[in-house]
């Protein structure tokens, strides 16, 4: 049971009253002390009686001895760390000399103020105290700080191993939430090239780093900012210096700390369009998550490099390693060679709505199609198919048979369409990384075309071009990325 520190005085009454209405009041009725627990009161017994003991000096309590400190003398009571039994109660009679020391942490008259009740629990440590208005704080014993206001985040700490230092609520905050927006900050048209800003909610941080304090604020209402014809404004929070404002600025460039975008405005000759799109406080990891999920089962982690399509000899076709995302988890898959060790599961249409697997191939099939009829038709010579190549998120390879044919290789790789439907296996976590071209009667790929381009970091505009002989029977075709500029 906890013990109870009343800073109430002892008054004599005729007639206790409810003990509902007096939590934690202590009375003397009819030559008795007594005290209520919310619910009833509790008999103390007689003044001087053995049933409580009135704190000396110095004292440390022990179980089942019911204290009280009166007005008399220098009075403090230690509370140690083992645990101790029964209902304890004392009174706190406000004298400067008055002391409750918990642990080593130390508690003056000063800490105890008229309206408060302090609980320490039954292994010393102090657990909760209740100001006088109303609002409780929680503590403990490692952190003792007893003030008539409310609880710090700081003074909220958690369990940690060795000298962690961000162990608090407030630490907890500061590194798991964001600078950003909560509430309001609508972005409006103040008519004349003008816009206004309603009051803004959010959280932001004093200096530009990671670990300094969030701040919760509230920026005041911005009426007038200017956006002159035919420009582009950005509208954005800053710190300001501890008084947070909303701005406007040419440039999209913020350090989402001290800074963050609210949306921004085009004024097209006269006429605002108005984009209300602000960087969140605290979700932006979730609404993140929710965007890779949305758009992506799988995603390739852009690389110059990374599973790359390719052909090492005749029919066999490779991939180099390469990450991928799926969800929050980045994997990396390792490369794949047909003319090694390698293989692919080969798909085309059973004829009912359904696929046909065909696992462990190691070499491409360049003489039939895919026409939906549950067998694969047989290509007339010289004629061009397509396959389209697949790799899922335990790294293995697959290959979709092309739904049509072609009489030339540019007819194939201009014209030939993706299938518009898949094998569920694919279509629940699969990445197309492309497609093959071929003749019926060649036995090597003649075009490779990789899903994901390559360029040139810095290169504006791309433009692709093919060249090759002009009329070879077997032609090898090339990529080229240029500059335009």
């Amino acid at each position: 049971m906890p013990l109870v520190i009343s800073d109430l005085a002892i008054h004599e009454v005729a007639a206790l009253p409810s003990a509902a209405t007096s939590p934690s009041a202590l009375l003397t009725y009819a030559g008795t002390v007594w005290f209520s627990d919310g619910t009833s009161w509790v008999n103390l017994g007689a003044a001087g009686s053995a049933d409580w003991e009135t704190i000396t000096a110095s004292q440390t309590a022990v179980s089942n001895v019911r204290y009280i400190m009166d007005n008399v003398a220098t009075q403090e009571l230690t509370i140690p760390a083992s645990a101790q039994q029964g209902k304890i109660f004392a009174l706190h009679a406000r004298g400067a000399d008055h002391r409750l020391v918990v642990n080593g942490n130390t508690i003056d008259h000063t800490g105890i103020t008229p309206g408060n009740d302090i609980l320490v629990d039954e292994g010393g440590t102090l657990v909760l105290a209740a100001v006088s208005t109303g609002v409780l704080r929680v503590i403990n014993a490692a952190n003792v700080s007893v003030a008539a206001t409310a609880v710090n985040a700081s003074d909220i700490v958690a369990t940690k191993i060795g000298g962690a230092t961000h162990n608090d609520l407030q630490s907890l905050l500061d590194l798991t939430s964001s600078a950003g927006h909560l509430d309001g900050g609508v972005i409006t048209s103040g008519g004349s090239n003008l816009i206004d800003v309603s009051i803004l909610k959010g959280l932001v941080r004093a200096t530009d780093d990671d670990t300094s304090t969030l701040f919760p604020f509230e920026a005041p209402v911005e009426i007038g900012l200017s956006v002159p014809v035919n420009t582009i404004r950005y509208v954005y929070l800053d710190y300001n210096g501890g008084s947070p404002s909303v701005n406007v600025t040419a440039t999209n460039d913020f350090n989402y700390r001290t800074q963050f975008p609210l949306g921004y405005v085009i004024n097209e000759g006269g006429t605002l369009y108005i984009v209300n799109n602000p960087h969140r406080a605290g979700v932006s990891a979730d609404r993140l998550a929710q965007q890779s999920n949305n758009h992506n089962a799988i995603a390739r982690e852009d690389s110059l490099t990374a599973l790359m399509l390719s052909s090492p000899s005749g029919l066999k076709v490779a991939t180099t390693a390469g990450y991928v995302w799926h969800r929050q988890t980045r994997k990396l898959l390792a490369a794949v060679n047909t003319a090694e060790t390698g293989t692919y599961d080969r798909y085309y249409r059973d004829g009912a709505g359904g696929w046909t697997k065909v696992s462990a191939q190691t070499d491409t099939t360049p003489t039939v199609y895919d026409n939906n009829t549950g067998t694969p038709v047989t290509l007339a010579t010289g004629k061009w198919s397509t396959k389209w190549w697949y790799i899922d998120y335990q790294g293995r390879l697959a290959a979709l048979d092309g739904w049509d044919f072609f009489d030339t290789q540019a007819q194939c790789v201009g014209a030939a369409q993706r299938p518009n439907s898949m094998p569920l296996r694919l279509q629940a976590g699969a990445l197309f990384i492309g497609r093959t071209v071929q003749r019926s009667n060649e036995t090597t790929i003649s075009t490779i075309i990789s899903a994901f381009s390559t360029r040139i970091q810095g290169m504006q505009a791309p433009v692709r071009i093919t060249v090759g002989p002009t009329a070879p029977s077997n032609p090898v075709l090339y990529d080229l990325w240029i500059d335009t500029n």
